[in-house]
């Protein structure tokens, strides 16, 4: 792959984590020492917004599809404040990414890609060659940045 910044500016990443996952157990099994009181779990109705930190903790170690061994949030392609939700839609949202260059090429194969529509992606990914990009600049998501891993 043509490298179209080959000596990137790199950034400290945030060691802050908004994203805390509770432990997993099982649904089906009893785990020796649980509490079987369902008054006692918080299995409250009321549906909690998402907020741009935790988006933002789930993109943040996607690998950079250009230098694969730093994160999106490395080279400062994408941040909390970039990420918008529609008020409107609430199911909606907005990323926006800074390209590390502005004549990034990755940035036109995205657009170029039109990623955002469906249709268009699946048939995107019938092509290996894509297929094999995002299956590897995403195997580092959720994974925290690499000088954690």
């Amino acid at each position: 792959m043509e490298s179209f910044n080959p000596n990137p500016t790199i950034f400290v990443t945030s060691k802050h984590r908004a994203t805390h996952f509770a432990k997993p157990h099982s649904l089906w099994l009893d785990e020796e020492g649980s509490d079987n009181d369902l008054e006692t779990e918080d299995e409250s109705n009321d549906i909690e917004e998402i907020d741009q930190d935790e988006i933002f903790d789930l993109i943040r170690s996607i690998s950079d599809p250009e230098h694969r061994n730093m994160s999106l949030e490395q080279l400062a392609v994408v941040s909390a404040p970039q990420i918008t939700f529609d008020r409107k839609v609430p199911e909606r949202l907005t990323v926006e990414f800074t390209p590390t260059v502005p004549h990034c090429g990755m940035s036109t194969f995205i657009v170029n890609k039109q990623l955002n529509d469906k249709e268009r992606v699946a048939a995107a990914l019938e092509n290996p060659a894509l297929l094999e990009v995002l299956e590897q600049c995403l195997s580092t998501a959720g994974h925290g940045n690499s000088e954690e891993t």
